[in-house]
């Protein structure tokens, strides 16, 4: 299930495998995405859609680097829908995607990131 939800490929090639690293992107990650996601449904609700296309934009990198599953092409789509200032519905259907999608991936990110943490330990 993992291996179909998260690619660590891009991940293991930029840490070159240092769990340092990986521990420290995936924290990041998951401190982006939660608080990201927060702002992105208050966007949402609120019809702001320049803030719904710079929130997505920013929420696209991170999961260019982390690659969960449909993440960056949905951050893609929600960004386009804002910038044309259209596409209410589909935003909506978009971001219950992607949260799910998030919601899903989370735990297994954090099991990722607490093994990277026991391997520093390892190192000292």
């Amino acid at each position: 299930m993992s291996e179909d939800l998260i690619d660590y490929s891009f991940l293991e090639e930029l840490s070159g495998g240092a769990p340092q690293y990986k521990y420290d992107i995936l924290g990041i990650f998951l401190d982006t995405m939660n608080e990201g996601l927060h702002n992105l449904a208050n966007h949402i609700t609120s019809d702001d859609f320049e803030a719904i296309e710079k929130q997505a934009h920013a929420l696209k990198s991170p999961s260019g680097i982390v690659k969960v599953k449909g993440m960056h092409e949905i951050f893609q789509k929600i960004e386009h829908l804002g910038r044309e200032r259209t596409g209410k519905e589909e935003i909506m259907q978009l971001f219950a995607e992607v949260q799910s999608t998030y919601q899903a991936a989370k735990p297994i990110l954090e099991e990722e990131r607490a093994k990277n943490e026991k391997l520093l330990d390892k190192e000292e």
